[in-house]
């Protein structure tokens, strides 16, 4: 049995609000409720490699994957989910997400030697990588009416509190949620060039770039029930201005919170990476790497917006280019050190003492990066 807020929650929008009684919303699951669900779907992967010599110096790596998912749907038909985002009743049964049956994903890599000597190698490799709709998406999006009730009562009255709300919580506060129906495909294009130069007799060098692109991803959205985007306009500093006046509009009034998933989200990452590695006398060797990254997008979070401790939910997600910016997980700068040992055994030791006491290795490894993004954000929903 599981449950949101069984005992109900409720919010005040400032300190002055709370000391008067002026609760600003209600939150509370209807008693009896539950959102226990089992999700179902049959994953089969199949892979093609082939490796050809072009050249005694050069070699061509070819291949496909293929991925099938069947759609994603639950056990005991409890599916509840809106067919559009303005519907006043939710689908039920069916299943959350469509099966994808056409992912197919080439991928090719080359490695040149351009001197024939051995200390120059040139690399570079493209793919394409599918992200495939998998049950953890659906994580806040089983909890929708009929089958698991919780619901918002905004400005509840003073006189309700603190037990009296829950009666409030009825058709027009219950939460339903909404999964964007006949999803497009998910996938990330990568590609990557490197050269690599055998600089000393023990040491060599790697320079390279590394970056790809998704598209179709998908993105979590807290509450897709904001003001309409009719009743938006544009005021003279650029910022989005919404209506003052007037009782606050929601795209879908039936509802108290939609929370949804859409397949609209899209990510770039590019890179530069240097690596040297060094072998030096008496089983001693130490490799050192620095990447040099910037990874965008349009939101990172796709099921909550608190799934990073530096996450921020969308500012107004029927304009998805207002949250494009460095990825909640975008590290710009790393470094990575690590060396390793042979011990020497003495030669003096034999039997029991050489193969309890020889062969040992110590390594040690450090690391430096900076920090990842973070975003200034106010707790009351402005939109």
């Amino acid at each position: 049995h599981s449950v949101a807020t069984p005992l109900g929650e409720w919010d005040f929008d400032s300190i002055p609000e709370f000391l008067q009684n002026i609760p600003g919303a209600y939150v509370s699951d209807i008693p009896g409720t539950n959102d226990i669900r089992g999700l179902r779907d049959t994953y089969l992967g199949l892979y093609f490699q082939d490796d050809i010599a072009v050249r005694p110096n050069l070699k061509v790596n070819v291949g496909v994957r293929y991925e099938y998912l069947s759609p994603l749907t639950e056990a005991f038909g409890r599916v509840a989910v809106l067919p559009t985002i303005d519907a006043a009743a939710p689908r039920l049964g069916g299943n959350y997400v469509d099966s994808t049956k056409l992912n197919f994903a080439p991928r090719v890599g080359v490695a040149w030697d351009p001197t024939g000597s051995g200390k120059t190698s040139v690399r570079a490799g493209y793919g394409i990588y599918d992200a495939l709709p998998l049950p953890y998406l659906m994580v806040n999006r089983t909890n929708g009416a009929p089958f698991f009730e919780s619901g918002v009562v905004n400005s509840p009255p003073p006189s309700t509190f603190p037990t009296g709300a829950t009666a409030l919580v009825g058709a027009h506060g219950l939460r339903a949620s909404y999964v964007q129906p006949n999803q497009p495909r998910a996938y990330v294009q990568q590609w990557n060039l490197t050269i690599q130069r055998q600089l000393t007799a023990q040491g060599a060098l790697t320079v390279g770039y590394a970056g790809s692109r998704a598209v179709h991803i998908p993105r979590g959205v807290s509450d897709f029930s904001q003001v309409p985007p009719s009743l938006v306009t544009t005021a003279p500093d650029g910022n989005l201005q919404f209506p003052t006046t007037g009782p606050i509009q929601r795209i879908n009034p039936n509802w108290g919170r939609i929370p949804s998933t859409v397949w609209d989200d899209v990510a770039s990452y590019n890179s530069l990476v240097v690596d040297f590695t060094q072998r030096l006398s008496r089983g001693l060797s130490f490799t050192a790497a620095y990447t040099w990254s910037k990874n965008i997008d349009l939101g990172s979070a796709t099921f909550s917006a608190n799934e990073s401790i530096n996450g921020a939910g969308n500012r107004y997600p029927f304009f998805p280019s207002l949250d494009r910016g460095p990825s909640d997980f975008d590290i710009a700068h790393n470094f990575v050190y690590n060396f390793t040992w042979d011990i020497p055994t003495p030669s003096s030791f034999t039997g029991k003492a050489k193969a309890l006491l020889g062969g040992w290795e110590l390594g040690g490894i450090f690391s430096a990066h900076t920090g990842p993004p973070f975003t200034v954000s106010l707790e009351n929903d402005q939109a």
